[in-house]
């Protein structure tokens, strides 16, 4: 038996219980209680009877003793007393009192006389009457008289248990007809109830509850039967929903899985086409740059810088359309470390230079509240930001300045963060000379393929998303940005990043402290870099290095050899990574150019070799400088966490080439023409 159908017996039989006292004792109390009512009754008649008696008797005796009495003959009196009351048995005493209240005759019943007063006499057993005997209205004696009421109670006392015997039978009767009535018309139906309501717990909502009766028990049985249709009506529903959301989750989670492939299949393709294009694209370019190295006539001049402007377009094209995407798709990890704040935002400007060539625009930069100073930011996004603001405003100028400054602030608590621990704020401002933005475009100005007065992105090249990548990349670092600008006079852009001081002991490079000066119109600026201390040089006595290029690509290969080449430098070279790691070993290179995607050993898989047999050797660690067409977001975090000391990305800038080969081998080789 379980423990539903436990319950059902449990409750109906305590429920039988229940009702059966109730069916006896409602009865019983109530011929109890008629009981005691009636007894009361029969008493206080009993007793109004006995004391009717008594005045009989005391108006009996006045009469037969007035004459004797008056005569004042004493046994007279006791005789008549006497013979009027030996013949009645309820008559408990008597007695006869003269006018000074002496007794002259007595009579003792079933009790002797009391020499109380008879008004002080208790009433419980006896009923006393006194009467004055008047003779010619004059007072000649006083009778008392006291009735038994012992045999009345006997009597009352027969009645009673007869009357109870008699109520007692009809009361249990009562009571059994009642409980066979309660039986049949509650305790039935009550179980059937119980036993439904234990069908539809069970789950059975199919059996309905049948009903004819038309008092409370049928109201309660079709309450209980509109209950299980209800629950029923709603199961089925809700099984229909739970399979419509079963079938929904199915489709969501086949969705989510192509999603997940087409995905996977996008960064697959980007990260394909990126290497595939930027790899003939770095030939085009590279070699561009050898020959505009060599002595070239004025047509030839022109036609190769209209080629390395080509170039350089649809690199540019390439590299915001995969930044865009990326930072779309919230693909971009940021990879903050100790970085020369003031050292990265003066490269990036020295390279802003080449927009501004054939244009007569002042470029100023100031950086020198950053000096001696390093912060931590993510290096990478901080430069893609200074450039895209720094090379949007030398395109919208066609002649006067622009001015960078960085500087560093206090920077306020932030009540959304208020464990961080960035105290400062790095702010940089671009101010330019340009042809201004009108009011009503300022807030479109971040937006992708932003029409700015009528003129779009193609007026002035590129693919207008520089300015939408940097708004997102500056949110990305929890950053601020904005503008201020007025149409004819110039524009002034803004940058916040929030961040603090490294820990000296981060430190891994040598500090420098930078100087820029801006030469006259129309000429473009240079950057001199004095050393605060001074750097090993990584080259021989006579300013030749070794540099050892890892690189599997013919193309690839001609170019950084006729660039480093005609910088003065011995080049060695390698297929891929395993003959990397033996001419690491055999030829001692000063540093080492290592792509990243090559046959037999990659370029991280022979970084991680060469730093291993540089551990067990105790020798020290050659500067490896990736140069590589992996140029998606990570791909620089990637080859530093294998162990890279720098990172260029293809097609290779020869003015990023050199920077990264000056902080290695020495400033004057690296820029020799």
């Amino acid at each position: 038996m379980d423990s539903l159908t436990r319950l059902e017996h449990t409750t109906v039989s305590r429920l039988g219980l229940k009702l059966a006292l109730l069916a006896t004792v409602v009865p019983i109390s109530a011929l109890l209680a008629f009981g005691e009512l009636s007894a009361s009754n029969e008493r206080e008649a009993l007793g109004r009877a006995q004391e009717a008696r008594a005045r009989t008797w005391a108006a009996a005796l006045e009469a037969a003793l007035a004459a004797p009495l008056a005569a004042g003959d004493d046994g007279a009196v006791d005789a008549t007393f006497r013979a009027l009351l030996q013949r009645e048995p309820d008559v408990a005493f008597a007695y006869v009192l003269d006018e000074d209240g002496r007794r002259i005759a007595v009579h003792e019943g079933h009790r002797a006389v009391s020499d109380e007063a008879p008004e002080d006499i208790p009433a419980s057993d006896v009923a006393v009457r006194r009467m004055d005997v008047l003779r010619e209205g004059v007072r000649r004696g006083t009778v008392v008289v006291a009735l038994d009421l012992t045999s009345a109670e006997c009597t009352i006392a027969l009645r009673r248990a007869n009357l109870w015997r008699t109520r007692i039978t009809v009361g249990l009767g009562t009571a059994l007809c009642l409980l066979l009535a309660l039986r049949r018309q509650v305790l039935g139906p009550v179980r059937r109830l119980a036993r439904a309501a234990r069908q539809i717990g069970a789950g059975d909502l199919e059996t309905p509850v049948r009903t004819a009766r038309r008092d409370e028990l049928g109201d309660l049985a079709r309450t209980l039967d509109e209950t299980r249709v209800r629950l029923r009506d709603t199961l089925h529903g809700l099984q229909a929903e739970r399979e419509h959301q079963l079938h929904t989750l199915d489709q969501l989670a086949a969705a989510l899985e192509q999603a997940k492939a087409g995905d996977l299949a996008k960064r697959r393709f980007l990260a394909t086409m990126s290497h595939e294009v930027r790899t003939p694209l770095n030939g085009i370019l590279g070699l561009v740059q050898v020959l505009e190295l060599g002595e070239l006539d004025e047509d030839q001049r022109a036609v190769t810088l209209t080629l390395r402007r080509s170039a350089e377009g649809l690199h540019s094209i390439l590299t915001d359309i995969l930044d865009y995407s990326t930072l779309d798709a919230d693909e971009v990890a940021l990879a903050p470390r100790a970085t020369d704040a003031a050292r990265e935002i003066a490269e990036v400007v020295e390279l802003a230079e080449a927009a501004a060539e054939e244009r007569p625009v002042a470029v100023h930069c100031d950086v020198s509240a950053l000096a001696d100073t390093r912060l931590v930011l993510d290096s990478l996004r901080v430069r893609q930001v200074v450039w895209n603001i720094v090379a949007n405003a030398v395109k919208y100028t066609p002649q006067g300045e622009v001015q960078v400054e960085a500087v560093l602030e206090p920077r306020a608590p932030d009540p959304d963060a208020p464990h961080s621990q960035d105290e400062l704020v790095l702010r940089i401002e671009v101010r330019d000379t340009g042809v201004g933005i009108p009011a009503d475009a300022l807030d479109r100005i971040f937006e992708p393929f932003a029409v700015v007065d009528g003129r779009d992105c193609r007026a002035s090249g590129g693919t207008g998303l520089g300015l939408a990548i940097t708004k997102q990349l500056v949110h990305l670092m929890g950053g601020a940005l904005g503008v201020h600008s007025e149409v004819g006079v110039g524009s002034q852009f803004w940058v916040e990043l929030p961040t603090r001081r490294a820990d000296p002991a981060a430190a891994h490079s040598p500090r420098r402290a930078l100087t820029l000066a801006a030469r006259r119109v129309a000429q473009p600026f240079t950057i001199a870099a004095r050393p605060l201390a001074a750097e090993r040089p990584r080259s021989t006595p006579d300013g030749r290095a070794r540099v050892l290029i890892a690189e599997d690509n013919p193309v690839n290969q001609a170019v950084l050899c006729r660039l480093l080449e005609h910088r003065g430098h011995d080049v060695l070279l390698a297929q891929d990574g395993e003959e990397a790691i033996e001419r690491r070993s055999e030829a001692a290179p000063t540093l080492i150019l290592m792509d990243c995607q090559m046959p037999r050993l990659d370029g991280f898989g022979a970084t991680r070799r060469i730093r291993e047999l540089e551990r067990e050797r105790g020798s020290e660690a050659i500067p490896i400088i990736a140069v590589t067409a992996n140029a998606l977001p990570g791909d620089r975090e990637r080859c530093l966490g294998a162990g890279m000391s720098d990172y260029v990305a293809k097609p290779i800038d020869v003015r990023e080439l050199d920077a990264a080969l000056a902080r290695f081998i020495g400033q004057g080789r690296a820029h020799a023409a």
